[in-house]
């Protein structure tokens, strides 16, 4: 291990974490779609799990875009703490 991987690792998985996020999204996305789709292969699902799944990836959705917004001030308050 050489002195500068720590940091490069560190930086790698700070530029790669919103592409993750982003990809978490379309998939939480995915799912709400499903549930609110009237094709007839989802019909044997019932309407209120359906609206659970809705409602559960709302509330994710916008967690997780609030993590992409605020991800530079959650970065900063991690390293104050020691935690990266």
């Amino acid at each position: 291990m050489q002195q500068g991987d720590p940091i490069e690792g560190r930086y790698k998985e700070y530029m790669e974490r919103g592409s993750i996020i982003e990809q978490f999204i379309y998939c939480i996305n995915s799912y709400r779609e499903a549930a609110k789709s009237k094709d007839p292969k989802f019909d044997h699902i019932d309407i209120s799990e359906k609206q659970k799944v809705n409602d559960f990836s709302i509330f994710l959705s916008r967690f997780f875009e609030w993590l992409l917004a605020n991800k530079f001030e959650i970065d900063f308050f991690l390293m104050l703490v020691g935690h990266k």
